[in-house]
């Protein structure tokens, strides 16, 4: 029987804006830091690496995701324009500091002053950074960022976050905040309670369900996003409210997908056909990536396509049945 092919466009992936923790090397290969080892993803190949298969959600049907969302003339020309961008399953204690940083910040401003975090407090990583050209460490465990001085954050460029971000991580370090449970208590819940931590508003935890908790319903509303969805959908005077409700009742089910294509088109982000991976497996049926447990009562995974997508809330290389994990 064949094997059917999904595609993938890694370029429009990683340069979309969604994540901060990957960097291009010399030959045009990005390298980042998954499960505490070094990961690459270059030009035109397979990624070789088994996380890489729930990091990418390659299990997400992106015909499906382009019925749904296509719905006007502006959005198909996004879609047309980054054919094969997949949103990313991040770790969500570093997405969550990652977009505590990001509020009235470019892209590469928060590319920068995340690195220096990570390269001064962060753990080293075995593997051939020469192409890199600097040895890319680990992001710091809620432990090593909660020790850290407010004044050395500052130095970074995180400004008047430091003290939230410090604040967070000690929380996160002495148990008082609960990752597992922002990710598995569904988008609502999860959501509030992110936004009970100070620091995080609506726009990053909405970034933190839809890219750390795989809400896909989840449609992310910073400066460009409101302004774009305000001229094309709106009206130019429309508040962050008034788009996220649009976003969401518009585009519906895959509505963070959605938002993703409106941001980095806007953003002059494009696919790059000629990068993209030939003949990309899909896993067999019933292949289940490297999870961890759920402390919770089982949850049945949902009816879905070839291949199922059990989720990953942290990253720990325990296998786990799909019951006993928390559906995207």
């Amino acid at each position: 029987m064949d094997t059917p092919e999904i595609y993938a466009d890694f370029y429009s992936t990683l340069e979309s804006g969604q994540t901060f923790s990957w960097y291009v090397g010399k030959s045009g290969c990005y390298y980042s830091v998954v499960e505490g080892k070094q990961v690459r993803v270059c030009p035109g190949k397979v990624p070789d690496w088994d996380e890489a298969y729930w990091v990418f959600r390659l299990g997400d049907d992106l015909d499906e995701v382009y019925a749904s969302i296509d719905k006007d003339d502006f959005i198909h020309t996004a879609i047309s324009s980054l054919k094969g961008m997949r949103l990313i399953k991040s770790d969500p204690w570093e997405t969550i500091v990652s977009f505590m940083t990001s509020t009235h910040n470019t892209v590469r401003e928060i590319k920068a002053s995340l690195l220096k975090l990570r390269q001064s407090l962060g753990s080293s990583v075995q593997g051939d950074w020469d192409d890199l050209e600097f040895e890319l460490r680990a992001f710091p465990t809620p432990s090593q960022l909660a020790g850290a001085d407010v004044n050395l954050l500052t130095s970074f460029g995180f400004g008047f976050r430091s003290k939230y971000i410090l604040d967070f991580a000690k929380s996160v370090a002495q148990g008082n905040f609960d990752l597992d449970f922002a990710m598995r208590s569904g988008y609502e819940r999860g959501r509030e309670y992110l936004m009970s931590v100070k620091g995080i508003g609506p726009k990053v935890a909405d970034c933190v369900m839809l890219f750390a908790g795989g809400y896909l319903q989840s449609f992310p509303v910073d400066v460009r996003i409101r302004k774009v969805v305000g001229k094309v959908y709106l009206h130019r005077d429309a508040d962050e409210k008034t788009v996220a409700s649009f976003g969401v009742n518009y585009f519906g089910k895959y509505a963070g997908y959605a938002q993703e294509y409106i941001y980095a088109y806007s953003r002059g982000v494009r696919a790059r056909p000629s990068a993209q991976p030939r003949g990309l497996p899909v896993r067999p049926l019933g292949w289940t990536p490297w999870c961890r447990p759920m402390p919770a009562a089982p949850l049945p995974c949902r009816a879905l396509r070839i291949p199922p997508r059990p989720a990953c809330l942290l990253f720990q290389p325990r296998k786990a049945a799909c019951s006993s994990l928390l559906p995207f």
